[in-house]
């Protein structure tokens, strides 16, 4: 699904998974935490192909301590057939603690139509 058909839910559905995936970016190291998240995810389809391609690629970047994990991101989104996937919101929307991550999948997965 683009961008521009989504519904009003959908948009919605959007803003919580971009929240997510920030969170699992930014928490990448905290492997416990990163598990949880992937973990909790593995059925759910993400509203937008760029989302699931997101998440696709970080289910497959092994942890490499020190390594750059935007680096690493583009590289296995390239190596997917995805090189122009836009990545910068990943930085726009604000670190959640992991706290508020675990309440932003909750409320993701909650009301989602998006499991398979």
């Amino acid at each position: 699904m683009s961008s521009s058909s989504l519904t009003a839910s959908d948009h919605n559905t959007a803003n919580r998974e971009r929240a997510v995936l920030c969170s699992l970016f930014h928490h990448f190291d905290n492997l416990s935490f990163r598990r949880e998240l992937l973990t909790s995810l593995r059925q759910y389809r993400f509203t937008l192909r760029e989302h699931q391609c997101i998440f696709d690629a970080l289910c497959n970047i092994p942890h490499r301590p020190g390594a750059p994990l935007r680096q690493q991101l583009l590289q296995r989104l390239t190596t997917m057939g995805f090189p122009d996937v836009d990545l910068a919101f990943l930085r726009e929307v604000p670190q959640f603690s992991q706290s508020q991550s675990r309440e932003a999948l909750q409320s993701l997965l909650s009301d989602s139509p998006h499991f398979h």
